[in-house]
């Protein structure tokens, strides 16, 4: 499990093509999955709220929305307003009029497919300062390169950096348990035991 900081999340977004950023800061401020991004549709978004109502899937070769893994995956999340503004932004330039219209698309109005990660992601990775490229086979290609999907983690390290309680963020993850939530970012919050000791100690110290 790999985390960005604030500054390469800014980087990566200032160097992937415009029409992906905003993909890019939701991904990282929102903490959705890769399927729920690429499956939201402008009913989905009410200005920093975007509703969680499913996902879209490639399965032989034809795409289909499903729903959210879990009842918990059906949810509401509220992001910064900064980001909200950006992606007010994408809405008015990249997406189309319909309800139904999905909010991130391929230059051709597409769903964004698997190849975006090798043609679009690692690429703005590497401008932004991350991996490493390399000779194959005559060709040039990209190796130690970050995940997309790290920028999912990089939400709870974000959240949990800003005080968020772990409940919250199993809640604005989708996450079917607590259980779940702790079992994978558990070692993040080591430190908020320190910092709960720190705080009863003033409390203590302030009597």
């Amino acid at each position: 499990m790999e985390t960005f900081t604030i500054e390469q999340i800014e980087a990566i977004a200032a160097a992937i093509p415009e029409r992906y950023k905003c993909l890019v800061l939701v991904a990282a401020y929102g903490g959705l999955r890769w399927s729920e991004l690429i499956g939201l549709r402008r009913m989905d978004v009410k200005g920093a709220r975007i509703t969680v109502a499913g996902q879209l899937m490639k399965l032989d070769k034809e795409w289909h929305r499903e729903d959210p893994k879990t009842a918990a995956g059906r949810r509401t999340i509220v992001l910064p307003a900064s980001v909200a503004a950006e992606l007010e932004a994408h809405l008015a330039e990249f997406t189309g009029p319909r309800p139904s219209s999905l909010v991130f698309t391929s230059t051709f109005g597409n769903p964004i497919a698997q190849s975006f990660r090798r043609n679009i992601w690692y690429p703005a990775c590497y401008a932004a300062g991350m991996g490493e490229q390399v000779i194959r086979n005559h060709r040039p290609a990209f190796v130690n390169m970050p995940r997309f999907h790290d920028l999912r983690h990089t939400s709870v390290a974000l959240a949990i950096n800003a005080g968020a309680h772990p409940k919250a963020i199993q809640q604005r993850l989708g996450h079917a348990s607590i259980a779940i939530t702790m079992d994978r970012y558990g070692h993040l919050m080591a430190g908020m035991d320190a910092e709960l000791a720190g705080d009863l100690d003033d409390l203590r110290s302030a009597k």
